[in-house]
């Protein structure tokens, strides 16, 4: 915490530490993409183990995983989806292959409209 005289009024510091990598301390920059990526979900599932929100959206959150971590992210998002609903979005057929129900938005540039289409699999 950065007040911890008074917690309510500042932020959380949170310093990952990915395997094969020393201490970072304090910045950021030291990280890849998809290590921030995957210290961002630890956070915000930890945050969630607390707080029991009854959905999470993540927003091409896989975009900078490579295969291996966007495959480990799938298999906790299926081991989790029984306690809590997951939202993606995601350009990724990979996670097509793994979902419940597919959402496709498509915006036609003659017209002003957005269209859905939905599929349960």
């Amino acid at each position: 915490m950065e007040n911890k005289e008074e917690p309510f009024e500042g932020g959380l510091i949170y310093t990952p530490n990915p395997p094969n990598k020393k201490y970072i301390f304090d910045n950021s920059e030291q990280l890849s993409g998809g290590e921030k990526a995957i210290a961002s979900i630890a956070l915000l599932l930890a945050l969630n183990a607390a707080i029991d929100a009854p959905f999470i959206l993540l927003d091409e959150v896989d975009a900078r995983l490579d295969q291996d971590n966007a495959d480990k992210l799938q298999k906790i998002v299926k081991l989790l989806s029984n306690q809590i609903q997951f939202i993606l979005i995601s350009h990724n057929p990979d996670v097509f292959a793994h979902s419940d129900s597919l959402v496709e938005v498509t915006i036609q540039h003659s017209k002003t409209t957005s269209e859905a289409f939905s599929l349960l699999l």
